[in-house]
């Protein structure tokens, strides 16, 4: 899973994002994902349905431009 949770990461970042998830927000993204017991196959989901995202994506914008991707 962190694998796959990891991937998805950088997909994140290689959007024009106003701000792009850091390091930090990975590490919480991972102690969320595995609190929530989340299986690899939950990451194969559009970026903005991620679970946890929110530990990710912090910009309402950011939100609104991955939606439209």
């Amino acid at each position: 899973m962190r694998r796959r949770a990891i991937d998805r990461f950088w997909e994140l970042r290689e959007h024009d994002l106003q701000k792009p998830p850091s390091t930090a927000e990975l590490l919480v993204w991972l102690a969320v994902l595995n609190a929530l017991g989340i299986a690899e196959k939950d990451l194969d989901v559009h970026l903005v349905e991620l679970p946890g995202s929110g530990s990710l994506i912090k910009d309402k914008d950011d939100l609104e431009r991955l939606k439209a991707l």
